[in-house]
């Protein structure tokens, strides 16, 4: 069963609030020792193994920041990964790339644990005849 990802609106609220929360604008290091001009990388790789999550996030976070870092997504969300394997490549000026790492990296592991521990699950009931199910109840 696949699962629609949220609107582009909804995705780049949640980002914007991310943001804001983490005052990503107001990094005064990166701002004051890094070369306005300065391009770069960073590549996120997974330290466990899991299922992916949260790619959209991540690449919102970095646009809002600046439209010129690209973010080179290796696997697709939902996609089983081994510890060690590179996720996506961000790479840019590297103000914005520090300013946004953390962020992307908080949707990326938060997600990620999410949908492993979901797969998990899902796993765990196969061939039973139960479905695991999304709800907000609780």
């Amino acid at each position: 069963m696949a699962i629609e990802p949220p609107p582009p609106a909804e995705i780049a609220r949640a980002v914007s609030l991310a943001l804001a929360e983490d005052r990503a604008a107001d990094d005064i290091t990166s701002l004051n020792t890094v070369p306005a001009e300065l391009q770069g990388r960073g590549v996120f790789v997974a330290r466990d193994s899991g299922v992916v999550a949260g790619l959209a996030l991540a690449a919102e976070t970095f646009r809002q920041l600046d439209p010129n870092v690209h973010l080179s997504v290796h696997v697709e969300d939902g996609a089983r990964i081994a510890a060690g394997e590179t996720i996506a490549v961000a790479r840019g000026p590297v103000r914005a790339l520090l300013q946004g790492e953390r962020v992307a990296l908080n949707f990326l592991q938060r997600l990620s644990g999410v949908a492993t521990l979901t797969r998990q699950f899902v796993d765990e009931v196969s061939g039973t005849g139960v479905m695991v199910l999304d709800t907000r109840k609780t």
